[in-house]
């Protein structure tokens, strides 16, 4: 099947996924998406209210509840989409989490959801990248949403396997010892 999975919290609905499901239920209902053939997948401590929106809209939801963290590397390895969801403040901005590394260490697309103003820190990564989709958490989003997730739909049902489309020339530039050796080459020399 198509999996599109999210793991980690929602922080109280600072991360809140109903826009996301809005698309996939749309493309389900227009008949773009077969709903037998996708699977959407929730691991983390807020099972209940992953569930819960997805029922608001239709959906079912595979809830794995708190997993290993072994369990959930594996489970972004095996996505065709990964979902990262973070938010944003007046002049606070690029919140790199430790999720956004898992998932370019998983090289699934990545559709990054962010709540409030935008984010040009994440903005400019994933277009160094080619690293997936960053959206805000607006209605206006909603068809770049379905866009991308019929592309990668569409091409996993002709290939049968996932998209992966990262730069990876440029990847090496994220990763923790060229990232370190440039920081002590740039403070410490």
């Amino acid at each position: 099947v198509f999996k599109i999975s999210y793991t980690g919290n929602l922080y109280n609905g600072r991360r809140n996924p109903n826009l996301i499901f809005k698309a996939i239920h749309e493309l389900i209902l227009e008949g773009k998406i077969d709903e037998n053939n996708i699977e959407i997948n929730y691991a983390g401590k807020d099972g209940l209210i992953w569930d819960k929106i997805s029922k608001c809209n239709k959906l079912k939801s595979n809830i794995l509840g708190e997993i290993e963290h072994s369990d959930s590397l594996l489970l972004q390895s095996e996505s065709h989409i990964n979902i990262l969801m973070n938010w944003t403040l007046p002049n606070f901005y690029g919140g790199l989490t430790g999720k956004f590394y898992e998932y370019l260490d998983a090289r699934s697309p990545i559709l990054l959801l962010i709540n409030g103003g935008p984010d040009p820190e994440f903005e400019r990564i994933f277009k160094i990248l080619n690293s997936g989709i960053v959206v805000y958490d607006i209605e206006d989003y909603k068809e770049e949403i379905k866009k991308f997730i019929l592309r990668l739909y569409t091409y996993w049902i002709n290939q049968r396997s996932k998209l992966c489309e990262y730069n990876f020339e440029e990847l090496k530039n994220f990763q923790w010892d060229f990232m370190i050796s440039n920081f002590y080459k740039n403070h410490f020399s």
